[in-house]
């Protein structure tokens, strides 16, 4: 999330606030690590359930339209070479550090359950 915050920068998590309405795209959130359920990740949400994400040629789709990130500052969509699709159900959402070239999200463990969304 270098974009967006910086070294030493404090986050304040709702820990209700997704009780009564899912994430919305663009919301930065704290989710269980998928991998380490004892540790906690800062993603923003990139995709929502029932949504197709698409990687192709570099760009970043969402249902076959270019999504546009204008909290990336300049940086690239997205890394990816080779084309990814992912179709979400609607218990999921797919999440993107906003530093892809450093971070480990949904490109790489797919998409996670909005219930591992902490707040």
């Amino acid at each position: 999330m270098v974009q967006s915050l910086k070294d030493g920068d404090k986050v304040l998590a709702n820990q209700s606030a997704y009780d009564r309405y899912p994430p919305s795209r663009g919301d930065v959130v704290v989710m269980e690590d998928p991998s380490d359920a004892t540790r906690v990740e800062l993603k923003r949400v990139i995709g929502l359930g029932g949504e197709e994400i698409m990687f192709c040629d570099g760009l970043l789709y969402v249902n076959g339209t270019l999504l546009e990130e204008p909290y990336l500052k300049g940086l690239p969509p997205t890394l990816c070479l080779k084309s990814q699709t992912w179709e979400l159900n609607q218990s999921e959402c797919f999440v993107m550090g906003d530093n892809r070239v450093r971070s480990i999200d949904s490109r790489r463990y797919g998409p996670v359950k909005v219930e591992s969304v902490l707040g």
